[in-house]
């Protein structure tokens, strides 16, 4: 076991480095064991609800983890067993969703978990490449505009008007509000098991095998190649990262313009 100082030197922190070889449980808290030890009735509903809900599956590593705190896996078991199973989306664009968040966030064992459901729902290995980044193709014209749109929620935040103009034209309100809801959980999915590097996937060799790219390589076989309605929609979606960028510029130049106008000397 190698030991690392992170941290401020004054406050510096030791922390353990754990092989991912050792025959030892890596994520950085230790899972909860499995039979689950209970304390109160309560937590042993909680505990059974969360197991009807994987049967006939045992528990995931990520509900060990979330057991930690009972009460914030109940809760978590709710509101997911909501979005994967009571919304009215189809269960390609709920997945590409799902894929597309653990792909931009380096979620690998979000991706482990909800690639074979994504082909389960009928998307190809080209459609799977484009989640990864890696192409362009086997997507329907609603099925990018999740791409897009979930691209913008995840790594700006904010969403372009044109991007959730796209969107909005090819889904029902409901629809809108579902697509949504479903990127923003798996938001919080990816980020709690990156931060804890639940199921021992951080690092591991899917990362370096999927690679994001915000724009197509135009001089590229694959695009070259690609039919003209493709084109224009790519063209579509470059326009959207141009206003993304403008968007951007915007904010910086309204920055500069107010620091201008401060007395930086009065300290007003």
């Amino acid at each position: 076991m190698s030991r690392e100082r992170i941290g401020n030197p004054e406050r510096a922190v030791i922390r353990p480095q754990l092989s991912r070889n050792a025959n030892v449980d890596a994520m950085r808290l230790p899972y909860v064991s499995d039979p689950i030890e209970t304390k109160t009735p309560e937590e042993d509903a909680i505990v059974s609800r969360i197991r009807a809900r994987r049967s006939p599956r045992p528990l995931l590593e990520l509900d060990r983890a979330l057991l930690h705190s009972p009460l914030v896996a109940d809760g978590w078991n709710a509101f997911f067993g909501t979005i994967r199973t009571r919304t009215t989306l189809d269960a390609a664009v709920r997945e590409i969703c799902m894929c597309r968040v653990a792909v931009l966030n380096r979620a690998w064992y979000e991706w482990a978990h909800h690639a074979p459901l994504a082909q389960a729902a009928g998307l190809s290995d080209e459609a799977m490449d484009t989640l990864k980044g890696k192409g362009w193709g086997g997507l329907t014209k609603e099925q990018m505009a999740v791409v897009d749109y979930t691209d913008a929620m995840t790594k700006h935040v904010a969403v372009p008007q044109a991007v959730f103009d796209k969107l909005k034209s090819l889904f029902t309100d409901q629809q809108v509000v579902e697509i949504t809801a479903t990127v923003a959980a798996y938001n919080c999915v990816s980020r709690f098991l990156v931060a804890l590097d639940v199921g021992e996937k951080n690092g591991s060799e899917d990362c370096l095998s999927a690679r994001i790219s915000n724009v197509p390589n135009v001089s590229s076989p694959r695009s070259t190649a690609t039919s003209p309605e493709v084109l224009k929609e790519q063209a579509k979606r470059m326009e959207g990262y141009v206003e993304q960028v403008e968007a951007g510029l915007s904010g910086i130049k309204s920055m500069l313009a107010r620091l201008r106008e401060t007395d930086l000397g009065t300290g007003v």
